[in-house]
């Protein structure tokens, strides 16, 4: 990851050995942009008092996402019958990152819950979405956001 210009990551609840989350951890530490996909806000899940179980707010300090999943992290999903209608955040449809983006589109995927606290403020919102046949009363949320995290570096 030394050499590495963008880090990209798609991990789930997963419990990597210190050596290897050395890597991660210097490669944020070097400011380069990363990049993280769906789960990633809930990337790692070590248990209490472990040595690692820091990592577990990674999505919180590396993308500035929710820290970890459920309990404390106050966040959930509307459930796994849902699917979500995706677009494109009106004051961004210009957004360069968003180059070939359709304006609207329907995902087979349940929508994470992740406001009022999330994106940090500060963070630009590019996609929204809304819940389509919910478990419970559904509210549009962010889908995909860029900004700069703890360590300086841009993320999305």
């Amino acid at each position: 990851m030394k050499d590495a210009d963008l880090a990209i990551f798609y991990l789930r609840w997963r419990r990597l050995p210190a050596d290897q989350l050395a890597h991660i951890d210097a490669y944020l530490k070097s400011g380069k942009p990363v990049m993280g996909f769906r789960t990633t806000t809930h990337a790692f899940n070590f248990p209490a008092g472990h040595p690692s179980e820091k990592w577990n707010a990674f999505g919180e300090f590396a993308l500035n996402a929710p820290p970890g999943w459920g309990g404390k992290a106050k966040h959930t999903h509307y459930g796994h019958s849902s699917s979500t209608d995706v677009s494109v955040a009106p004051a961004e449809a210009a957004n360069p990152i968003l180059t070939g983006v359709a304006k609207d589109w329907h995902v087979r995927s349940w929508l994470y819950h992740v406001v009022p606290d999330y994106p940090v403020k500060g963070s630009t919102v590019l996609l929204t979405g809304k819940a389509v046949n919910p478990e419970r009363t559904a509210v549009e949320n962010p889908v995909a956001w860029t900004g700069t995290n703890a360590f300086g570096a841009k993320y999305l």
